[in-house]
């Protein structure tokens, strides 16, 4: 079920995503929100995957790490062209 500690982080990794920006300049694009699923990491450390965006997963040893590799997953996942 995981450690304190682990859910601890998990916590402060939602407040992270959910206090995102809330006013939008003039010509800004605004942020798209996606669920993550965080799981503990039988070796140690995190792995995360992003259901509605298929086969976009990361790993990372700490919670920040973890964070910074799913940003760039989804960013990758987002930036590929779809098969024609």
């Amino acid at each position: 079920m995981g450690t304190p500690g682990f859910w601890r982080m998990a916590a402060q990794a939602d407040r992270k995503l959910r206090n995102g920006p809330r006013r939008l300049r003039k010509g800004a694009i605004q942020a798209m929100q996606v669920k993550v699923v965080v799981h503990e990491a039988e070796e140690g450390g995190f792995w995360a995957e992003v259901p509605a965006l298929p086969g976009s997963v990361s790993q990372g040893e700490r919670m920040d790490e973890l964070l910074a590799n799913v940003r760039e997953a989804i960013q990758a996942w987002l930036a590929t062209e779809p098969p024609s």
